[in-house]
């Protein structure tokens, strides 16, 4: 349960982060650029993620034995498996290279964290946490 609960904290983390984020990537200015309904569709995607992140969260402290004991759970558990295991796909063949390239370690730290993430939840949905 320790890696669940582990999970659930880097999690919120990652929710967190995306405030300053917003900042860092300058989405004041890129969203100028952006026709009102395309900045707002991307706002609101922005909040909803933050959200499911922090549902993730709340999920992963509070129920760590049912990710892993129940089928409800299980599936669960595969689902957000699959969520961070794309968001690996992502991170490491969508995202513009140059960028990537200029932040080494943030690049490879998200990379591993999302990884990890994707690793415990499968382990989770496998039963191999109980």
């Amino acid at each position: 349960m320790t890696l669940l609960w582990v999970a659930g904290g880097l999690q919120l983390a990652i929710a967190a982060a995306n405030l300053p984020l917003a900042r860092v990537l300058r989405f004041r200015e890129e969203h100028a650029r952006l026709s009102p309904l395309v900045r707002q569709v991307h706002e609101v995607h922005h909040v909803y993620l933050m959200g499911v992140l922090v549902l993730f969260a709340a999920v992963s402290l509070a129920f760590p034995h049912e990710l892993t004991r129940s089928p409800l759970g299980r599936f669960l558990a595969g689902a957000i498996s699959i969520f961070w295991g794309a968001r690996v796909l992502v991170q490491r063949f969508l995202y513009e290279r140059g960028a990537l390239r200029r932040h080494p370690v943030a690049d490879w730290s998200c990379t591993l964290v999302f990884a990890g993430l994707a690793a415990t939840y499968a382990a989770a949905a496998l039963g191999a946490l109980r």
